[in-house]
């Protein structure tokens, strides 16, 4: 993911921050970033991402919550 976000160039587009979008972010938060077992790399990719590339952290948030999202399809079908 790293590496995707260090060549992304973001589009001019501007999105609005709302309502829907902030509590995904607080619920990123709380399933990744404190429950999930995933929580180090996630707090490592936050930190990244605000230090080198702040531009993209919406975006390295909803490819953290996609990550996670797809490995829980993936661990229910496999098993």
């Amino acid at each position: 993911m790293r590496t995707f976000l260090r060549e992304y160039r973001k589009p001019q587009i501007r999105n609005r921050l709302s309502r829907d979008r902030l509590l995904a972010f607080f619920r990123s938060l709380l399933y990744l970033g404190v429950l999930g077992r995933e929580r180090v790399y996630y707090w490592h990719l936050l930190i990244w991402t605000l230090m080198r590339r702040p531009r993209l952290f919406a975006e390295a948030v909803a490819l953290a919550i996609s990550g996670h999202h797809f490995r829980r399809i993936c661990e229910g079908n496999v098993r």
